[in-house]
């Protein structure tokens, strides 16, 4: 959690020469692994938290996109919908959503929204588990992709109390 900290303090002071980054994850049974994005200029490498659904806790590449994302914000029928647009894939993103079968095409495209602070790279400030719900592709200079999580109420929040982050629970 000590990258959670650094990440407050970050919003607080706003030091120049610190970032966020943003990044998505889409992932699908037809899929021939997860493709991992990150909005910035070059490919960056972050480590996935300890409950992320493939490959925990790894180092993984993140390769670098044009992209624009608008963060979730729960609305008041509790879904979060995460709005993106992506800029030139070279028709690589469509390329793999045609990749999925009509036995699957009911499975949803998994996506996983992470946010990482540049002062300690070593897990995301924030995670998203969501679904896409709507994908427009105009080419590969226009493409803006949709995910919503419908299901709020029965994803945990929250943090694990754990005695390093809260030692006054060892007095309960």
């Amino acid at each position: 959690m000590a990258a959670i900290d650094d990440h407050i303090k970050f919003l607080a002071n706003k030091p120049p020469h610190e970032r966020e980054y943003r990044t998505l994850e889409f992932y699908h049974v037809d899929f021939p692994s997860p493709l991992r994005f990150v909005k910035d200029f070059t490919d960056i490498d972050f480590t996935l938290e300890s409950t992320a659904p493939r490959d925990p806790s790894t180092l993984q590449s993140f390769a670098a996109l044009s992209m624009s994302i608008v963060e979730p914000a729960e609305n008041l029928d509790g879904v979060q919908i995460l709005t993106c647009s992506i800029g030139a894939t070279n028709d690589f993103l469509q390329d793999q959503l045609n990749l999925i079968t009509p036995a699957n095409v009911f499975e949803p495209v998994e996506v996983i929204y992470r946010k990482y602070y540049s002062g300690n790279l070593t897990e995301p400030v924030k995670v998203l588990y969501l679904s896409m719900t709507s994908v427009e592709m105009q080419g590969y200079t226009k493409n803006s992709i949709i995910a919503e999580d419908q299901d709020i109420a029965s994803k945990s929040s929250g943090e694990l109390y754990t005695l390093d982050r809260f030692p006054t629970i060892r007095n309960l």
